[in-house]
């Protein structure tokens, strides 16, 4: 299957840079401290991160008020690792630009814009990037309204329009806002069984896909291309 995308929207964490989820887990269990919470176990941790659902480890106090509580405290004393490019990014998206699709950036970091700017600086991914949006909601989990102000912003209809992204979230998001496809990588350590099995609404106008990474992308986008792969493979 090959599709034509006017616009691609790709996510950063996991999809972009490498996700440092032991990085994570090690900054929770402090905030954890810092809430009078006991520490997780971090194979646990690593589980429920793979399923979706990390603040699950909370049991009865996984409440929107406590999600909110260690978010703030997360961005307020958290530092973020150095970016780390996952190999085929930058040829991804050379390769959208050279048939005529304009890349964009929509992340769910609650960041100023400058400050993912300034996160990614040294990777060179932002220099070709039309739109670079941060997230600016109350859900997280919810980027419709991120993906159709991307859109409406480059003047390019939803369904004419790709999000690649390694969370169940940015299939859901996809579907919600009617783009025509949404590409779920598998590079942000998610069970693919969890994508796979995202709630659809119903009608449907969204095709989904799930790939290895991005440097898989050329495989299934711009049918008159001849590139089927964007990364020479390590031997």
């Amino acid at each position: 299957m090959t599709l034509t995308p006017k616009l691609v929207i790709f996510d950063m964490d996991g999809t972009l840079i490498r996700a440092q989820h032991r990085a994570f887990i090690e900054a929770a269990n402090r905030i954890f401290d810092e809430m009078s919470l006991p520490p997780r176990n971090q194979e646990l941790m690593e589980q429920l991160i793979s399923e979706h659902r990390p603040f699950d480890i909370l049991g009865e106090k996984n409440t929107a008020t406590m999600r909110a509580e260690f978010w703030s405290i997360y961005n307020r004393t958290v530092e973020a690792p150095p970016a780390q490019v996952i190999d085929g990014a930058h040829e991804a998206i050379d390769f959208c630009l050279s048939n005529n699709s304009k890349v964009a950036l929509a992340t769910a970091r609650p960041w100023s814009e400058s400050k993912v700017r300034a996160h990614l600086e040294d990777t060179a991914l932002l220099n070709k990037m039309s739109v670079v949006s941060t997230w600016h909601g109350t859900d997280w989990v919810d980027k419709q309204t991120q993906l159709l102000e991307v859109c409406e912003r480059l003047e390019i209809d939803p369904a004419l329009s790709a999000k690649v992204g390694d969370l169940p979230s940015d299939v859901s998001s996809a579907y919600a806002a009617g783009l025509g496809l949404a590409v779920s990588v598998l590079s942000g350590n998610i069970n693919p069984n969890i994508l796979k099995n995202v709630a659809k609404p119903h009608p449907v106008k969204t095709t989904h896909i799930i790939i290895n990474d991005v440097s898989n992308l050329g495989e299934h986008l711009f049918p008159s291309s001849n590139i089927t792969h964007l990364n020479t493979p390590k031997l």
